[in-house]
């Protein structure tokens, strides 16, 4: 198969062409500086609940009380999305 270097001469040569461009590209834009939401110190007193963010299961109907310090939490997810801006 004669065919094969060729190709694969020209798939190097378009994948150092496209490499170079991109680099190119990417030095040439200038990237943004994020701008920082932490305004002040953490202070742990000062709590806010979020609107909308509990399981409509976690409810004071459904409390069953305390539970032990020793107890493992086997599953936990915290969910995060970007505003529009970031």
């Amino acid at each position: 198969m004669p065919g094969i270097p060729r190709l694969f001469r020209t798939l190097s040569a378009c994948s150092a062409l496209l490499f170079s461009v991109f680099e190119f590209a990417s030095a040439q834009l200038p990237l943004p500086v994020p701008q920082s939401r932490i305004l002040q110190a953490v202070d742990d007193s000062r709590r806010t609940t979020l609107a909308g963010n509990t399981h409509p299961l976690a409810r004071a109907e459904f409390d069953q009380g305390t539970l032990a310090d020793a107890m493992p939490l086997h599953r936990m997810l915290l969910v995060l999305q970007r505003s529009a801006q970031q």
